[in-house]
């Protein structure tokens, strides 16, 4: 009987931080998957993140960018401005801002397109929540909803529920 081979290191440093793992069928056979990932603190205030993700004969996905501190009336928080490519889909720019106290906006543009998807959800504002999807292009200025749910806490014991589709 010939048992898988798992591998698993992490490493870690005063401002780096990494991890590997693959997974072999057998001893001898080569990587059926592959994950690695790294943070790296360049200064302060800003860092560079990378992930890579393969399987023999499956897509793969690279994912390479800088995670930035986010100050503003809307956002108490940190950006990720990154470069995905994928084997499956294409390369894309994903810019993703996660803002205190609970709320994520995702932004994605394929490589030689127009096209503008944002996601975000959760709660912006002490008494605003939202859920949308909405597209645009690089010329655009507004947002074309696909989808948009917005929660409004008015007063204490009153909720506001605004919905387009």
């Amino acid at each position: 009987q010939v048992k898988p081979r798992v591998m698993m290191e992490v490493s870690w440093a005063a401002h780096t931080a990494a991890f590997n793992f693959t997974f072999q069928e057998t001893p001898s056979s080569p990587e059926s998957l592959k994950v690695y990932a790294k943070y790296d603190r360049i200064s302060r205030n800003h860092a560079a993140v990378t992930f890579h993700l393969a399987g023999e004969g499956r897509p793969t996905m690279d994912v390479s960018g800088v995670i930035e501190p986010r100050y503003g009336p809307h956002c108490d928080g940190f950006a990720l401005l990154a470069n995905a490519r994928t084997s499956l889909l294409g390369n894309f720019a994903v810019n993703s801002t996660v803002c205190r106290p609970m709320f994520l906006e995702l932004v994605f543009k394929k490589q030689n397109s127009e096209n503008v998807y944002k996601a975000a959800i959760g709660i912006q504002l002490p008494y605003k929540a939202e859920i949308s999807l909405s597209e645009s292009d690089t010329f655009q200025t507004w947002d074309k909803y696909i989808s948009l749910i917005g929660i409004e806490l008015a007063t204490p014991h009153r909720i506001k529920i605004d919905y387009e589709y």
